[in-house]
């Protein structure tokens, strides 16, 4: 008998790694092209300087308040950005920018990291440019971290390669399907990132995407998700259904029928993560 060709992942308890800055990682859905992940920074935390090698991560923040400094050379001139975390703002790192990100001290930063094309501890290398003294993984109560005495000087970002979005500040448009959809990155070798909202008791209509695989979290609400593929008998019921909670993960291969289902008293919000099938 074959087995379904998808995952599901619920919350794990323990993390998987700490991450080389400092943080928690507690590993979701991986496939080629793609990783996604839920990180927990503890309060007060600054994570070490680094620099990402041939891949590129972008950072969606579910809860807490921080701040995450970027900084890219071009030549002589070294440009840097820091910018404020909270709740539903993204922020992208590309291939050799450095970065380093903190917590506010009363409270953990949780985000979900999306790798592409995919997570090697081999590309993640230490920077020369870091903005503050890191805690090597300690929380702190202070709220002013000390400047890192290598911190030089740098112009504004200007036209920097990395990009900022605040989700409330994007209008969302409905898919053919009945998802309010709000387009958040487009990110390194064709990965796209999308937030999704299906209004409570609504029934999504049935769909394959045949050149994407697609990786769904919950955010909010619960609903129940349907698959079906084509070398799976079909079948009637709720066979293939699987119930969606908070920080419940599913995935979507490229070719397995897909349906959402909300529940009746809230609509359901979800994160997709979509690479190339």
């Amino acid at each position: 008998m074959l087995s379904d060709p998808w995952m599901t992942v619920v919350p794990k308890p323990q993390p998987d790694m700490i991450s080389p800055g400092g943080a928690m990682v507690y590993h979701l859905i991986h496939v080629p092209g793609g990783a996604l992940s839920r990180v927990v920074v503890q309060p007060g935390m600054v994570s070490t300087g680094g620099r990402l090698e041939g891949i590129e991560d972008t950072f969606f923040i579910l809860s807490g308040t921080g701040q995450i400094w970027r900084c890219e050379s071009n030549g002589p001139v070294l440009r840097e950005e820091t910018v404020a975390l909270r709740p539903g703002v993204t922020v992208t790192i590309p291939s050799g920018v450095a970065f380093q990100y903190r917590s506010h001290p009363e409270e953990p930063l949780v985000f979900l990291e999306i790798v592409a094309p995919g997570w090697s501890l081999e590309r993640r290398l230490p920077s020369e440019h870091r903005s503050w003294v890191p805690t090597y993984g300690k929380a702190s109560t202070d709220a002013t971290p000390d400047r890192d005495p290598s911190h030089v000087a740098c112009q504004s970002a200007g036209e920097a390669s990395w990009e900022t979005t605040h989700l409330d500040a994007l209008v969302p448009t409905r898919r053919l399907d009945g998802f309010d959809v709000r387009g958040i990155a487009d990110s390194y070798k064709g990965l796209t990132l999308r937030h999704l909202v299906l209004a409570a008791g609504n029934v999504s209509a049935s769909r394959a995407r045949q050149d994407r695989h697609e990786i769904w979290i919950v955010l909010n609400g619960v609903g129940t998700i349907w698959r079906e593929s084509g070398r799976t008998p079909n079948v009637t019921g709720d066979a293939h259904a699987q119930q969606l909670t908070r920080e419940v993960t599913v995935d979507v291969p490229a070719g397995v029928k897909a349906q959402f289902a909300a529940g009746p008293s809230a609509a359901l919000e979800m994160l997709m993560m979509s690479v190339r099938g």
